[in-house]
Parts: structure tokens; sequence; C-alpha cells
């Protein structure tokens, strides 16, 4: 099976996420997409939502799409949310998978402090898939870093829609009671508002 690895903290998930996790699907021929919220990412500030609450809108924004799938897996696993250590556990779970791991083009220079970096294509493909302000051209024209230098399998660069929609002015919009509809999937918004999470 060919299995895309989509992480992140989605805080909220939007639908910026989805299409792109969609687009890299229908390039790269997957039979199913991973959503692995972040239990306590390691490079960024803790979430403004809780991992349940993060946990919950995911399941909500994916469940009309038979592609998409959600595990808890780094929610559950006590410690930072390292990205070598979930790909270490897929492939030891399902080591006849084939493994994809999608991230935005403004990961690429953060590469070298992640845990291990050397080690991600042991198990996964890297895709990196454009986002707006950055273009993948230009980011293809650069020398390639010591990190992909390492790597026996070369990342796969995707053009794809680039939606300009970003967690942190989703949560300024519901801080400021704002609307959010277009942006973020109607069952998300209802929990949203249900839990009263970033009104306040």
């Amino acid at each position: 099976m060919r299995m895309g690895i989509f992480g992140g903290t989605f805080d909220p998930v939007h639908l910026g996420h989805l299409r792109a996790a969609q687009e890299a699907a229908d390039k790269l021929e997957l039979d199913r997409v991973l959503f692995i919220p972040a239990g306590c990412p390691p490079h960024r500030r803790a979430p403004q939502a809780s991992a349940a609450h993060r946990l919950a809108m995911v399941k909500r924004a994916v469940a009309d799409n038979p592609l998409f799938e959600v595990s808890d897996m780094e929610i559950r696993r006590a410690g930072k949310s390292y990205t070598v250590d979930t790909l270490a556990e897929l492939a030891r779970s399902a080591p006849f998978n084939e493994l994809f791991l999608i991230v935005g083009i403004d990961q690429i220079a953060k590469l070298d402090k992640w845990r291990q970096p050397h080690k991600i294509s042991e198990y996964a493909r890297l895709v990196v898939i454009s986002r707006p302000g950055v273009k993948i051209s230009a980011v293809k024209r650069k020398p390639a870093s010591p990190v992909f230098r390492s790597w026996s399998k070369e990342p796969i660069f995707l053009q794809v829609s680039l939606l300009d929609i970003s967690a942190s002015n989703i949560r300024k919009l519901l801080r400021t009671g704002r609307e959010v509809r277009y942006l973020v999937p109607e069952p998300v918004i209802r929990y949203l508002r249900s839990h009263n999470l970033y009104y306040k």
C-alpha cells in the first residue's frame, strides 16, 4: 500500500490541509493518507487546543473522505512528537507499506533541526508541497542541503493549489468574533462552536 503521512498540530485543521493532502494523493497515486495530529510538537509553542480537541476536529474533517484516515499515535506516545519515531513505528507495524512523508516547503529550512533527519529516508520518501509565498522552483534551484545528500531517496517536489489559509489567522478570526466559513470544514465549525474553542 502506498500511504501518505500528513502530520501537524492542526490547531485547527482547515481546508488548506485537506486540499493539499488530496492533491498529493492524486498526483502520487496514494492508497491512503494518514493524518497524525502532533501530541507535543518539539519545535514550536504548544498548540492552543488540547490534543483531544485537535484529534476530534481532524476526525470530523476527514470523515467523508474514504482516502483519509486519522491516527492518535503521537498523542498516545509520551514525550515530544518526533517524526522519525512516528515513521519507525509505522514501518514496524506495517513493513510492506510504502510511506510518503508529506511536508510543507517551509519545513525544508528546518530539516537539520529535526531529530535524526538522516534517518527519514530509511522509512519514507519525503514529499515537499508548495505553500503560499514560497515557490517550488526557487527551492529546487538551491544546492541540496547536507541532510538531503545523506538520504538514499531524493525528495519529491509537488506544486499544489495555494490556498492561503493559516490556522493562526483562523484562531484570530474566531477570537475577534468573525466568520470562518469556507476556511474550515462545516463539521469542524460546529465542533468549535460547541466547545467554544479559540473564542477567547
